[in-house]
């Protein structure tokens, strides 16, 4: 499980948060070669970047725990449960409000999400159509949480972005929860 979440982090997390340095250093201007990870992984822009991810468990299984540890984030980056209460969120936001790392309140806000779990065979525990037309499982909740809580709001900058990791997973459940999602997306729009 530990060479997987650091696999995880390296191939996927990584990859993400380089992207957006890229895009800060095209915004100034500056050409920089994607591929140069020792230039764009050293430089202020990422760790800025890295900073503004917020990493949430959603079961026991995901090890959140290895991912903080191994890829040095703070405590106040990570949430072991889906559904963090308000206590939390209010620890959440005095944390980031104290930030060294960010300059200004706008800053003192998650930009993107990363939701990691171990495992999925068939998606329905992440995201279900249940008999009455509503839906039911962990990502529906998630975003009951996210939507309903002001709290949760104050921590998140405008246009964040929700990224959802699994360490295994079958090509079937992947296969149901984009489906699933996108009819999750219809009704929640409609």
């Amino acid at each position: 499980i530990s060479y997987l979440i650091d696999l995880l982090y390296n191939t996927k997390i990584i990859p993400l948060i380089r992207k957006k340095v890229v895009g800060d250093f095209s915004q100034k201007g500056q050409l920089v070669n994607k591929f140069n990870y020792k230039l764009l992984d050293n430089s202020q822009e990422f760790k800025l970047h890295k900073r503004k991810t917020l990493f949430i468990g959603l079961s026991d299984g995901s090890h959140i725990d290895i991912i903080r540890r191994n890829s040095y984030l703070n405590n106040d980056q990570v949430l072991t449960n889906y559904y963090p209460d308000d206590n939390k969120i209010d620890d959440l936001v005095k944390e980031l409000g104290k930030s060294d790392d960010l300059a200004n309140d706008e800053e003192k806000k998650f930009e993107s999400i990363v939701l990691v779990d171990d495992f999925t065979a068939s998606g329905t525990s992440f995201i279900r159509l249940k008999d009455d037309g509503s839906f039911s499982g962990k990502l529906p909740t998630f975003f009951t949480v996210l939507e309903s809580s002001d709290r949760f709001k104050k921590l998140l900058a405008d246009g964040y972005e929700i990224h959802l990791f699994f360490l295994i997973a079958t090509k079937n459940a992947l296969t149901y929860i984009k489906e699933m999602l996108v009819q999750y997306r219809q009704q929640y729009e409609g």
